[in-house]
């Protein structure tokens, strides 16, 4: 939550690793538009479904039932793949019933921004315990990753993973910015900066453990204003990173092959977090969300499930 597009220039750590050669040859980097609202349970469901504001009718941060839009996460249990979502139970909740059930490895864990005074008490505590949400969330991620399923085996004699998709959603960057503002000017101790560097960190722990068969996506809920914050249609609110990461892909240095999309945007038409459903659906070999109004993001379908794509496209 609350990554800003301008963090690939401003974080060091970020800059770094999208500057190794993994990323330089297997990544790329990508703007989206976020809203508005540039809030963080209006744009859960326009990830998830494919549906913006003015089809699912949340315009504001409030805690939901279980959608009855169609999702990814949907599309994905109906054609017999499993997924695995690490985050706020705001989040979590909105697609209950598409994850696996709670005796495996359900994730719940949240932290409410605390809007105070960046040199309160409330917004250190918050502050300290959002870092902390947040490696809870990523150790949870990581037992998803090593999970397998009993005696299932892929080509090559690899363990089958149990989960095809998997999401975490980390609040230590939104918490920061909320507390204590997005910039130098309004966040003197740099907690901003520091979130993101802490998760940059995990990140490049994760980029180690990932085959060729897994498709890595960095992405944001909305950004934050300087002073911290979000909601309108501020740039820096609605400007927020898609970065898509697959080792041995070229995605990076790779031009040739045709873009495929079934709708493509008008030219200079920046993506929106609605094409993420969509093009996750392809990623994995899935119909698309009933109800999505996003369109594939050309640069990603490489990396498509191929076979797939013209079954269901």
């Amino acid at each position: 939550s609350a990554l800003r597009y301008d963090a690939l220039e401003l974080s060091s750590p970020l800059q770094k690793l999208l500057a190794s050669k993994e990323f330089r040859r297997d990544a790329i980097s990508l703007e989206l538009n976020a809203g508005p609202p540039s809030l963080s349970v209006p744009q859960w469901l326009a990830l998830g479904t494919g549906a913006s504001p003015a089809l699912t009718r949340v315009w504001g941060d409030r805690r939901l039932p279980e959608t009855d839009l169609d999702s990814v996460f949907r599309q994905a249990r109906l054609h017999g793949l499993s997924s695995f979502v690490s985050g706020s139970p705001w989040f979590t909740e909105i697609y209950h019933s598409q994850l696996l059930k709670s005796e495996r490895f359900y994730a719940e864990g949240a932290v409410p921004p605390t809007y105070a005074a960046a040199d309160s008490a409330a917004a250190a505590a918050g502050a300290a315990h959002g870092a902390d949400v947040d490696r809870q969330r990523l150790r949870l991620l990581r037992r998803a990753m090593a999970a397998t399923q009993p005696g299932g085996e892929v080509e090559g004699g690899r363990p089958r993973r149990l989960f095809e998709l998997m999401v975490a959603q980390l609040s230590e960057a939104d918490v920061q910015s909320s507390c204590g503002g997005a910039t130098a000017a309004f966040n003197a101790k740099g907690s901003y900066a520091s979130a993101i560097a802490n998760t940059t960190a995990a990140l490049t722990e994760l980029v180690a453990e990932l085959d060729s068969t897994t498709t890595l996506l960095i992405t944001s809920d909305h950004g934050a204003v300087d002073r911290g914050g979000s909601g309108g249609a501020e740039p820096n609110s609605v400007s927020i990173p898609l970065i898509a990461y697959r080792a041995g892909s070229n995605l990076g240095v790779n031009s040739n092959g045709r873009p495929f999309s079934a709708a493509p945007r008008f030219n200079g038409v920046t993506p929106s977090t609605e094409d993420v459903a969509v093009t996750v659906a392809a990623l994995l070999g899935v119909p698309a969300p009933r109800q999505s109004e996003g369109v594939f993001v050309d640069a990603l379908m490489p990396l498509a499930n191929q076979p797939m794509l013209s079954l269901h496209y």
